[in-house]
């Protein structure tokens, strides 16, 4: 496996404006698959990535947004052709999983050398089970308890 950043831009407001002292900041993170293709035994998929800050007041004053591409490039079993349905769940899943550390440790970074505080911007990612939808139980006994 290969990873390479292959595009960024980034932006960023004066960190020392008065209103970040008394504001709170929310902070937005988001991913999706831009590109994947496989050449001979190779799979290359580009993901994007991002990060922006902005303050709670009703200005919503932006205070930085990164940006940035990694290309991921994984080497596959001979005479395996994943299909695109394969492909693009991998992608979307697996590959992501596999840039975000590079993608958390480059906006972290960069948000530091933009003059921000070095706190845990960008979260680890972790996996959330979907909810499960459950018929309701019908019961005749008043004596059962129900949920």
């Amino acid at each position: 496996m290969g990873v390479r950043l292959v595009a960024a831009s980034i932006k960023s407001a004066d960190p020392h404006e008065s209103e970040s002292a008394v504001s709170p900041v929310e902070i937005e993170v988001g991913f999706s698959p831009v590109s994947s293709e496989c050449f001979g035994r190779l799979l290359r998929v580009i993901l994007g990535f991002g990060a922006k800050a902005h303050h709670s007041s009703p200005t919503l004053t932006e205070l930085f947004s990164v940006k940035c591409r990694f290309e991921m490039m994984y080497e596959l079993e001979e005479g395996y052709q994943p299909t695109r349905d394969e492909i693009d769940a991998f992608a979307g899943g697996n590959a992501v999983f596999n840039a975000w550390s590079f993608f958390r440790e480059f906006a972290q970074n960069t948000i530091v050398r933009m003059g921000f505080p070095p706190t845990p911007t960008i979260p680890f990612l972790r996996l959330a089970p979907l909810a499960e939808t459950k018929t309701p139980k019908t019961t005749t006994s008043e004596s059962e308890p129900k949920k």
